[in-house]
């Protein structure tokens, strides 16, 4: 697993540290059922890091600075380069 700065928010997807991401947005409220969250990464193309191998189903994890903010599930999967 890689070990990333105190301050970032990490995506860990089975098993997997994910860095790189260029925005995101992350929800909890004692209204929501569960928490949620949106992160836009890097394509391969701008980091000449390895393709994500991301699935739809995969167990995940966003953390910032070590402490989880929300675990679960991945939903949707969308890739499109702007």
């Amino acid at each position: 697993m890689t070990t990333l700065p105190g301050h970032m928010v990490a995506l860990e997807v089975d098993g997997l540290a994910y860095a790189g991401g260029t925005s995101g947005d992350i929800e909890r409220s004692i209204a929501q059922m569960s928490g949620q969250f949106t992160l836009r990464l890097a394509s391969k193309e701008r980091t000449d890091a390895e393709d994500w191998q991301i699935a739809d189903g995969a167990e995940c994890s966003v953390t910032l600075a070590g402490e989880a903010l929300i675990t679960g599930y991945v939903d949707i999967v969308s890739r499109f380069v702007s």
